[in-house]
């Protein structure tokens, strides 16, 4: 064993001399199996979709979360386009139980793939995705030699890196259909501009990560907030709203449809009151399971409880670079852990953000943040089966409690130990750390 700041062996990666081409194959061959492993689950969990929306699962809808998305992106150019968040018009049209939960401009977004039929637009899409997971990981290296060097060539982050590239909800995430994938690059794009000083471009891109998956909300308020001054918190703002002025004008035209998508979309209930969700991992999920609060109520307060902790550990951050990249990862952190409907799969776009952060943690703390990152998703994947194959075969409103609070107890306390760490991380200004390698 030996400490290292920099393993010279990948100076090559570095982004100093070699291009950017280059530097992409070196990670390929680098990750080549965590890559290749990555192609398989995404092929798996597409196939399996598909075969269970050609109806071929008895017992089981054929249906997937992206031919909601789909569907509603057909109506761009029809009068009816914008019902979408009429649940009245949704769900008898299409036949689905799912609602529509994005901003209208994902319509835009993937209206060319409606021009093909649905199990040919799902397939692009997701071959599309999987590529772009890929892509992911290599920039979160990027950003890692940015803000710290040394983190970037260790064995924690390689681990981290392979960690998210076979993760389990990647599965879920594919078999749903669900565009994770995208928010994850355009989020990932955003820091990794913001870190460059391209503010106009990360701005730009963090906008077009709320269309694709409206989980980012409060990146931009953090952002605004911690920003330095009234003239660079406007610029944020501006920067932000650019790529939603189509979200802008729609609502302005239908206001009536503000208060659906408020409901839908912010709070994730079609009613004012429901019974918990059993696939909820968000700490507003377990206040609700446990008490029976209002979860409308539950979700404000969490997100308030955590936004204060979180803004004022970042607010003590000097280095602009740390409190841009904290401000990322604590923000979806907090969305997850107060969004009542917060899904397993919803960690895409966190886990690269989290690997990115976990740089700044003490060596003892990145390998317990290493420990978690891994055998979090298949704890919450594991739980997920074994506790709806009890409730199935029991049926017993005593066993939904107990599945409904044992989902959400594993999915959410993990995740608000790792906001509290990050955000603790705070107070390790300007500290010096050398990595243990092997």
């Amino acid at each position: 064993m030996r400490y290292l700041s920099i393993n010279m062996q990948y100076a090559p990666f570095s982004g100093i001399k070699a291009r950017k081409p280059v530097e992409f194959i070196q990670f390929v061959k680098k990750y080549k199996y965590a890559i290749l492993a990555h192609v398989i689950i995404a092929f798996v969990a597409i196939v399996a979709c598909l075969i269970v929306m050609a109806g071929l699962v008895p017992g089981m809808p054929a249906w997937s979360d992206y031919a909601d998305i789909y569907y509603a992106s057909k109506l761009l150019f029809s009068p009816e386009w914008t019902k979408i968040y009429d649940l009245q018009f949704f769900f008898p049209t299409f036949g689905s139980n799912v609602e529509f939960r994005y901003l209208p401009s994902i319509l835009v977004l993937l209206y060319p793939l409606t021009l093909i039929d649905l199990n040919s637009s799902y397939l692009v899409f997701m071959s599309i995705c999987c590529v772009l997971d890929v892509i992911v990981a290599y920039f979160v290296i990027k950003i890692c030699q940015i803000v710290v060097p040394e983190y970037a060539s260790s064995n924690i982050m390689k681990y981290l890196i392979i960690g998210f590239l076979i993760c389990p909800l990647v599965f879920i995430n594919f078999t749903d259909g669900q565009p994770e994938s995208l928010a994850a690059f355009f989020l990932v794009i955003s820091l990794y501009l913001m870190l460059t000083k391209r503010t106009l471009l990360g701005g730009v891109c963090l906008g077009i990560s709320l269309i694709a998956k409206p989980m980012a909300i409060f990146i931009v308020v953090f952002l605004i907030l911690l920003a330095k001054g009234i003239k660079n918190k406007f610029k944020i703002i501006i920067y932000v709203l650019l790529p939603l002025l189509f979200d802008l004008a729609f609502f302005v035209l239908n206001p009536f449809m503000v208060y659906n998508f408020i409901q839908r979309v912010l709070f994730g209930a079609s009613q004012s009151t429901r019974t918990a969700n059993p696939n909820s991992i968000s700490l507003t999920n377990l206040i609700y399971t446990a008490f029976g609060t209002s979860t409308v109520f539950t979700s404000i307060v969490i997100a308030l409880f955590v936004m204060a902790i979180s803004i004022y550990c970042l607010s003590r951050v000097k280095d602009a670079s740390k409190r841009i990249a904290l401000s990322y990862a604590t923000g979806m952190l907090c969305f997850i852990l107060a969004y009542e409907n917060s899904w397993g799969h919803d960690l895409i776009p966190v886990f690269p953000l989290i690997i990115v952060v976990t740089a700044y943690l003490s060596t003892s703390k990145q390998k317990k943040m290493t420990l978690v990152y891994w055998i979090y998703p298949f704890a919450q994947v594991s739980c997920n089966g074994i506790l709806f194959l009890l409730n199935t075969y029991t049926g017993s409103s005593v066993m939904d409690w107990v599945v409904n609070f044992s989902i959400a107890a594993v999915g959410s306390i993990p995740i608000l130990w790792m906001l509290l760490e990050i955000a603790n991380s705070a107070r390790f200004e300007g500290e010096k750390r050398l990595l243990l390698v092997e």
